[in-house]
């Protein structure tokens, strides 16, 4: 990815960088939300789940960038 990124400029670059943005975002939203429902470490369970609503305001202003 950084190699695709470090190729492009401009607008080119500005629509890659948000894709992978929302990408990593959602990838994290969902694993977090999976363990925090289905963990087998409570402590990991419950830091997941706190943790969740911040990672999930974060995609939100991933999907924002550029608007």
């Amino acid at each position: 990815m950084l190699e695709k990124l470090k190729s492009l400029k401009g607008e080119a670059l500005s629509a890659e960088y948000r894709k992978e943005q929302v990408a990593a975002h959602r990838k994290a939203v969902d694993r977090f939300s999976a363990y925090a429902n289905t963990g087998d470490d409570e402590t990991l369970k419950a830091w997941a789940g706190k943790t969740l609503p911040a990672l999930q305001d974060h995609l939100k202003m991933a999907q924002g960038l550029g608007n």
